[in-house]
C-alpha cells in the first residue's frame, strides 16, 4: 500500500545527486506599488481644489452661475445641442453653405449627430447614459485586469474608483456632451482589438474613428509594420469607405457634401487654430500653448493664421520622424502612449475632454508597473509618468493671471515629458508583449 507523505514548509526535498533543494516560490504582492496611491491621493485632492475654487471665486466673487466647473450653468451639455438647429437642413446646400453655424466636423460625424437627434425627447439622457455606462465598463476591464494580477480586491477598487471619479477628462467631456465620447469608445475598442490579437478588426474601427475626426486616424500607425501591411491597408480602405458612404448619405450630392466639409473645417480652424480664442484655457494643444504666451504681454499677439498654416506640417514631420526612426521599434505600451499623445497634441485645437484617450494607455503602464513590483524589480520611468499624468487627468483651471492660464500649458508640457520617457524607456508587459509579437504571424 501506497503511503502519502506531507511535509511541512520548512522541510526540504532532496533531489538525486545532491542538486539543490526546491525552494518555496515567492508570494506575490497583494498591494499596489505606494507610488499609486500617492497619485490617487493628488489627483482627489487637486480635482476637489479646482471644484471648491471654481465654486467659490465665480459664484461669490465673480457672480457668474457655474455649472460642474467654468461654464454657465445654461451652457451645460451645448456640445451636444449645438447643431440641432443646423439639422433642420440635413440633406440640403444649406446645412454646409446655409447662412448659420457651419457643420466643423466631416460627414460620417454629420451622421451620428443625425442619429442621435433621431432618438426623440430623451436623446441627451441616452448620451449620457452612454458616456456613464462606456466609463464603467472601461473601469471595470481595468479593475478585472488588476484584480487578475493577484492585487487584492478592496484597494484594486479603490484606486480604480478614485481615478474615475476625479477625472478631470471625463468629467469635462460629461459636462460637455461631447462627440469625443463616441471617438473615445471606438479607438478604445479598436486597441482592445489590437491587444487581443485581432489586427483586421483593429485597423477597421481606427479607420472608422479616423473618419469621425481625421486625428484619429494616426491610430493606424501602430499597424504601419510589413507583417501588418494587409490590416493596414484594411484600415485605409475603411476610412476611404467610411467617407465615401458619408458624403452619400449627407447629400444632397457628394462632390457637394465633399467642398462642404472642407468649407466647415477650414472654418474651424480659422475661428479658433487662429486666433487667441475664449476657450483657450481648456486647449492643452501644442498650438494653445505657443498662443497663451504670445497672446499676452509683452507681444499680445491675437491673429496666428499664419502661425496655424505653418504649425500643422511642421508637428506633422517632426512626429512622423521620432516615430520611424525611435517609437516604430519600441514595445506595444509605447507606441500606443504615442500615438494617444499625437491624437491629443498635435492637432491645432484639442480640448482637455480628448484627454480620456490617454487612459488605456495609462492602464497598460499601471499594468506593467504593477507587474514588475510582483517580481521585485523597479519599472524605469514609472514615477515621472505617473507625475504627467496627474498633471493631464486633473484640471489647473485656478493657476491663471488675467488673461494667461496655466492649465492647457502645464498639460502640454506633461506630454512633452511623457514624450521623452517614452522614447527612452521600453516598457514591456509579459501579456501584451506576446500580443504584439504573435498578432503579425497571424495576420501574414
Amino acid at each position: 500500500m501506497r503511503k502519502l507523505c506531507i511535509l511541512d514548509s520548512s522541510q526540504k526535498i532532496s533531489l538525486p545527486g545532491g542538486s539543490t533543494p526546491l525552494q518555496d516560490a515567492p508570494s506575490v504582492s497583494k498591494y499596489l506599488p505606494r507610488a499609486l496611491w500617492v497619485f490617487l491621493i493628488l489627483c482627489i485632492a487637486v480635482t476637489a481644489f479646482s471644484w471648491a475654487f471654481a465654486h467659490v471665486y465665480y459664484q461669490r466673487t465673480q457672480f457668474e452661475d457655474a455649472s460642474l466647473w467654468l461654464h454657465d450653468t445654461e451652457d451645460t451639455f451645448g456640445d451636444f445641442s449645438c447643431y440641432s438647429d443646423l439639422f433642420t437642413s440635413f440633406h440640403t446646400n444649406d446645412f454646409f453653405f446655409g447662412p448659420d453655424d457651419r457643420f466643423a466636423y466631416p460627414a460620417p460625424a454629420a451622421v451620428v449627430y443625425f442619429w442621435l437627434y433621431s432618438m426623440g425627447p430623451h436623446q441627451l439622457y441616452i448620451f449620457l447614459g452612454g458616456i456613464i455606462t462606456a466609463a464603467l465598463a472601461a473601469a471595470g476591464l481595468f479593475l478585472r485586469s488588476l484584480i487578475r494580477r493577484g492585487i487584492a480586491a478592496w484597494q484594486a477598487t479603490l484606486f480604480v474608483a478614485g481615478v474615475t471619479l476625479s477625472s478631470w477628462p471625463l468629467l469635462f467631456l460629461f459636462e460637455r456632451a461631447n462627440l469625443e465620447f463616441i471617438v473615445w469608445l471606438v479607438a478604445a475598442l479598436g486597441l482592445w482589438a489590437l491587444l487581443r490579437n485581432h489586427p483586421f478588426l483593429a485597423a477597421i474601427l481606427f479607420g472608422l474613428t479616423g473618419s469621425f475626426k481625421i486625428y484619429p486616424l494616426v491610430l493606424l500607425a501602430l499597424l504601419f509594420q510589413p507583417r501588418y501591411r494587409w490590416p493596414f491597408l484594411t484600415g485605409m480602405a475603411a476610412f476611404g469607405l467610411s467617407l465615401l458612404t458619408a458624403f452619400w448619405f449627407v447629400g444632397p450630392s457628394i462632390p457637394t457634401a465633399f467642398h462642404g466639409t472642407i468649407n466647415g473645417i477650414l472654418g474651424f480652424v480659422s475661428n479658433y487654430a487662429a486666433t487667441a480664442h475664449s476657450e483657450l484655457r481648456f486647449d492643452h494643444s501644442f498650438l494653445a500653448t505657443i498662443k497663451q504666451f504670445a497672446s499676452n504681454p509683452p507681444w499680445n499677439y491675437q491673429d496666428f493664421t499664419t502661425l496655424s498654416h505653418i504649425y500643422v506640417p511642421v508637428v506633422a514631420a517632426g512626429a512622423t520622424l521620432l516615430f520611424l526612426l525611435r517609437v516604430n521599434k519600441l514595445p506595444l505600451i509605447n507606441r500606443i502612449l504615442f500615438m494617444a499623445i499625437c491624437m491629443v497634441a498635435l492637432p491645432p485645437v484639442s480640448y482637455d475632454y480628448t484627454l480620456v484617450h490617454l487612459y488605456i494607455p495609462f492602464a497598460l503602464i499601471v499594468l506593467a508597473a504593477v507587474h514588475a513590483s510582483q517580481s521585485g524589480a523597479n519599472m524605469p520611468g514609472f514615477k515621472r509618468a505617473l507625475a504627467c499624468f496627474g498633471v493631464l487627468f486633473t484640471p489647473q483651471l485656478f493657476l491663471f493671471h488675467n488673461d494667461f492660464a496655466l492649465n492647457g500649458v502645464l498639460k502640454s508640457l506633461a506630454m512633452i515629458g511623457l514624450l521623452v520617457l517614452l522614447a527612452r524607456y521600453p516598457w514591456t508587459d509579459s501579456a501584451w508583449h506576446n500580443a504584439d509579437a504573435t498578432a503579425g504571424a497571424e495576420s501574414a
